[in-house]
């Protein structure tokens, strides 16, 4: 499948969860656009039946509910689903952090890795060290926090784990 045709693929699936692109959107269960000095990066991940092919995808936006940049990464190692959202969380911040993007405002729809990454407590966790090198990217990134989104509002971010999963290669656009 073209980048193209991938790209007209997660361009749908951004049209469909937008409530509307001028922040007044009411309905629950909608992306909503960030304010306008803000950029909202949806992350997410899918880890296929085996367990052994994780795909995290990223997808950031800006006030407009346009589409800034959007990318996947396939993993090719067993990881718990867990682990995997906070692997797309680091993958997306460390992503941002090298496009110089700024004004971040973070969502994923595991309610696990919010908690462990807001957190103020030494992570004793399987995943601490991830979730130490999310808290330090976001400390220099300015970033105070990350946010709980119903997965039917991070859509467009599985969109594109999920298609990275299925073998279909690493995606930057």
């Amino acid at each position: 499948m073209g980048a193209a045709i991938w790209v007209g693929i997660l361009q749908v699936q951004i049209l469909n969860q937008n409530g509307t692109c001028d922040g007044n959107a009411t309905v629950p269960g909608h992306w909503m656009p960030p304010p306008v000095d803000h950029l909202k990066l949806n992350c997410d991940a899918a880890v296929l039946q085996n367990g052994n092919q994780v795909g995290v995808g990223v997808v950031c936006r800006d006030y407009r509910g346009s589409l800034v940049g959007a990318m996947g990464e396939i993993l090719l190692y067993r990881l718990q689903p867990r682990a995997a959202e906070l692997m797309a969380i680091l993958k997306g911040l460390e992503w941002c952090n090298g496009q110089g993007w700024r004004g971040l405002i973070i969502e994923t729809d595991c309610l696990e890795a919010v908690q462990l990454v807001n957190g103020t407590d030494e992570c004793l966790a399987d995943e601490g060290l991830l979730v130490d090198r999310i808290r330090f990217l976001m400390g220099s990134m300015g970033i105070q926090g990350i946010h709980f989104v119903p997965r039917v509002v991070n859509g467009a971010a599985h969109v594109v784990a999920g298609f990275v999963a299925r073998d279909n290669g690493d995606i930057v656009s």
